[in-house]
């Protein structure tokens, strides 16, 4: 565990450092979101030092194995199939089905399985000729989850947090921590942006930090420096923003982070403030931990900033909802006015 005001824990890591950070550009240029922007935000917004954004199995039945040629997992499918091209395989030959880390469809992929959740990941990514180069050795349970490692970097599935990737070096951080069965536990996101460094890995207990070669490892679930945790963690995209603080609110106390919320707080009808649940939880992160009082943003610059972005949270989510009507104490308005409405009180009220 190290921190960034003082003397930290590095490693320097040797692993294919040229791949890894191909591998970690890759993943953040697929992954990183984008919210869209807010027409009509109130005049005079700054830039802040923030990034305006986003039961477990148990007996598994027999799985199949599939012996294909390593060389011929190598097409990235966008529709995420596990399956080989069939025009391209070695004509590839099922065999008996043999035990496998969660019971699915195992592919052989030079001397390792590579199986379910995994392989379809993987498949997606390009498989031997993609980012993460050939499989290193087979998969690893570790509680109710899998982890594989690959050339340049990790896949890792569970039914609590999905499936997700982790580079190179970040990869080898989190192993040398004890990977899942560590205190990080499962990565939450694949690798995105950082403030203060080229990418972060967010995982159950905490996060890596990646800048070139070197890793800095945050362990306290509740963050350590609030100068690189907070816009970090404000700036992704909505979604993901939600996965993060999911899981730190509902995990051990610790950290310098707040993560409490009082949801929409104010007069507002119980369905309107379930519909903008996620804007609401980024708003009370931005206020709890950009704002600690009038010292901290005495011309209110900040604030303006977080509100904005509420409205464009608000904004977007009435997109992604289909722009439902919604009961205003008894009037039926547009979700956008709704939106409008809310960013209208937290203006006038905080």
């Amino acid at each position: 565990m190290s921190d960034r005001r003082g003397p930290a824990t590095r490693g320097r890591l040797s692993r294919r450092a040229a791949a890894a950070a191909a591998t970690t550009l890759a993943l953040v240029l697929l992954t990183a979101g984008c919210q869209p922007g807010a027409a009509g935000l109130q005049a005079g917004e700054p830039s802040p030092s923030m990034t305006p954004a986003g039961a477990e199995p148990t007996s598994p039945p027999a799985p199949t194995r599939t012996t294909v040629d390593a060389d011929v997992i190598d097409s990235a499918d966008p529709g995420g199939s596990a399956e080989p091209d069939a025009d391209r395989s070695a004509d590839p030959t099922t065999r008996p089905a043999t035990p496998a880390a969660g019971g699915d469809t195992c592919h052989q992929v030079g001397d390792f399985d590579v199986c379910g959740q995994i392989y379809t990941r993987y498949a997606q990514l390009g498989g031997t000729t993609g980012a993460l180069g050939r499989p290193v050795d087979d998969a690893t349970r570790a509680g109710a989850g899998t982890t594989q490692r690959f050339e340049n970097g990790t896949i890792a599935t569970s039914p609590s947090t999905g499936t997700h990737v982790v580079t190179e070096p970040a990869a080898d951080a989190w192993a040398d921590g004890g990977g899942a069965d560590g205190p990080l536990g499962y990565p939450l996101l694949d690798p995105r942006p950082a403030v203060g460094a080229d990418s972060v890995s967010y995982f159950q207990g905490g996060a890596v930090y990646v800048t070139g070669e070197d890793t800095d490892t945050h362990e306290e679930p509740g963050g350590e420096v609030p100068a690189v945790d907070v816009p970090s963690v404000y700036g992704l995209p909505l979604a993901d923003f939600v996965v993060v603080r999911d899981a730190r609110a509902a995990g051990p106390a610790g950290g310098e982070l707040v993560w409490t919320t009082d949801g929409c707080s104010g007069p507002t009808p119980p369905e309107v403030d379930a519909l903008f649940a996620g804007p609401c939880l980024r708003h009370d992160f931005g206020y709890r931990n950009f704002l600690n009082g009038p010292k901290v943003d005495p011309t209110q610059q900040r604030r303006l900033a977080i509100d904005n972005q509420f409205l464009t949270d608000l904004r977007a989510t009435c997109g992604s909802a289909g722009e439902p009507q919604v009961i205003w104490f008894g009037v039926k308005v547009t979700c956008q006015r709704a939106a409008q409405l809310m960013y209208d009180a937290v203006r006038a009220f905080g």
